[in-house]
């Protein structure tokens, strides 16, 4: 079981509140937030997972250059790529093959995404 992130394509998008407990005790930023503030991450990420695994939870977080979490919450997945066999996503099966499902608005999708055993790249998006 193995996952990996090939490709991050995310910017920072609206504030989701601030990660620090009990009253602010550092000086704010101008726009109001402190270090450490929460974040929705808009834009896609491309997943390569081998053996089956869970995409979740601090799957989907990343961390900014000044501190701040940026949470991604997928929405659709726009592309599957199955390298060999059949792969189950999300309990549907997918031959082997390239599957360009974005081009008919994606296959939505929840905060967890199951990957049965293989050898996939798969492509969340956030709209």
């Amino acid at each position: 079981m193995a996952k990996t992130i090939v490709q991050k394509n995310i910017s920072r998008g609206p504030y989701l509140g601030t990660a620090q407990q009990g009253p602010v005790t550092v000086n704010p930023r101008p726009d109001g937030t402190v270090a450490g503030s929460e974040y929705a991450a808009l834009g896609s990420i491309t997943f390569w997972v081998t053996g089956g695994d869970t995409l979740s939870g601090t799957d989907f977080q990343f961390i900014a250059e000044n501190g701040d979490t940026l949470t991604f919450t997928p929405k659709k997945i726009t592309n599957i790529k199955n390298m060999a066999g059949t792969v189950t996503i999300a309990g549907q099966t997918y031959a082997a093959d390239n599957w360009e499902v974005g081009d008919m608005g994606g296959i939505p999708c929840g905060a967890a995404i199951a990957i049965g055993s293989g050898n996939v790249l798969i492509t969340l998006s956030a709209a």
